[in-house]
């Protein structure tokens, strides 16, 4: 009777732990969504994120100098094939195609991708540095740009 009681809750068991387990989700990261700004010397620079549906955010990195409006990056942040996948179109770069990133590190509080195929960035990462600030680091192996800290826009387009 004990064999039996074994035999019935081992498969059990089993079937209750892949019925747990993980599957990667862009609300981890809705922390993104919103307007962020970054100042720099003579230009502001924003980046812009909005949920498009339960699978994908899209983003844009633009700069504004002097009133000119320059758009830098389309980004996608997606949930595809069971992995959270990070892909931007640099506009002037790698032929303006997408280069994709796979999340390599699961953390509430931070989204890294990494693509070592790439020869640079290999490594993206977005840190939620608090409530109203995020931070990014874009670096490969030997070399990293400074980290560009954003402050998160209100509706209204002001600083929070």
């Amino acid at each position: 009777m004990r064999y039996l009681k074994l035999l019935i809750f081992i498969p059990l068991l089993g079937v209750m732990i892949t019925s747990c387990e993980h599957k990667p989700s862009l609300n981890n990261y809705s922390w993104m969504l919103g307007d962020w700004e970054f100042p720099g010397k003579d230009t502001l620079t924003f980046e812009t994120w909005d949920r498009i549906s339960d699978t994908l955010f899209e983003g844009y990195n633009f700069k504004v100098h002097d009133s000119d409006t320059m758009i830098k990056e389309h980004l996608w942040l997606e949930s595809r094939d069971g992995k959270i996948i990070l892909s931007a179109k640099v506009f002037g770069h790698n032929e303006d195609r997408r280069i994709f990133f796979d999340l390599a590190l699961k953390n509430l509080k931070v989204a890294r991708f990494e693509n070592h195929n790439h020869d640079f960035p290999t490594v993206i990462e977005y840190h939620k540095t608090g409530h109203h600030y995020m931070e990014v680091k874009v670096k490969n192996e030997e070399y990293g740009l400074p980290p560009i800290i954003m402050q998160k826009l209100n509706e209204k387009g002001e600083l929070e």
